[in-house]
């Protein structure tokens, strides 16, 4: 019997109550909404163990059963998952399932907002990693390329660049602060004019650096 690897993108955060599961593409900002039947909900289920990374077996005769194999084909039509053979993929696939941040504080947050002194500090004492974008120059027309860089650290094209002396004002009030990580972004982070003087500025500073970017845009890329 044939067996496969079910899955679910990273990307996607799944609410369910007893009738109906969301599956929400926070790339694309569309969600799918289907009634849960009973093979349905079982595999729902499976699908949002933490245990289970986003992943879970079906077996040929599982896909035989008509709301399983509607289920699973309106899954990989709107790619938010998909469905691999254990005879070409034997290693189970680990996703990184998403988890959404909700403010449980909120309206003493609310009150702390009407006092921007405050308000700010508050923000800097849970600040731990800084993004910079540096340039937005880039010659690449990749896809998404306007909506990755919303869900996690990424590139995207833009038609600004951030200054070398607003960069270094930022990093001398930045090591007052928990900050432990910079990540610095592009476009093209190679593109930036002053990257060398970047690059002996950040000497001078303990946390740690990482710099993005895409492997098309490396020097060695042929």
């Amino acid at each position: 019997m044939k067996r496969f690897w079910l899955f679910l993108e990273s990307y996607v955060f799944v609410w369910t109550n007893h009738e109906a599961v969301l599956l929400y593409d926070s790339l694309s900002g569309k969600g799918l909404t289907w009634n849960l039947t009973d093979p349905v909900r079982t595999i729902v289920m499976e699908l949002i163990k933490k245990e289970n990374l986003y992943c879970m077996e079906l077996t040929e005769n599982d896909l035989n059963v008509p709301e399983v194999a509607d289920f699973v084909s309106e899954i990989r039509r709107n790619f938010i998952g998909d469905l691999y053979s254990q005879e070409e993929f034997r290693q189970k696939p680990l996703v990184i399932v998403p988890e959404v941040s909700v403010n449980e504080n909120l309206e003493n947050d609310v009150e702390t907002m009407n006092n921007l002194e405050l308000f700010g500090q508050k923000i800097v004492n849970n600040l731990r990693v800084v993004t910079m974008r540096l340039t937005g120059e880039c010659s690449i027309n990749c896809r998404y390329c306007q909506t990755v860089d919303k869900q996690i650290v990424w590139c995207r094209k833009q038609d600004n660049r951030l200054s070398y002396n607003e960069i270094c004002r930022l990093l001398e009030q930045l090591k007052h602060t928990p900050v432990t990580l910079i990540n610095f972004v592009g476009g093209n982070v190679l593109s930036y004019p002053f990257l060398d003087e970047l690059l002996n500025e950040l000497k001078k500073y303990s946390f740690g650096k990482c710099f993005y970017l895409y492997y098309k845009q490396s020097v060695d890329y042929e």
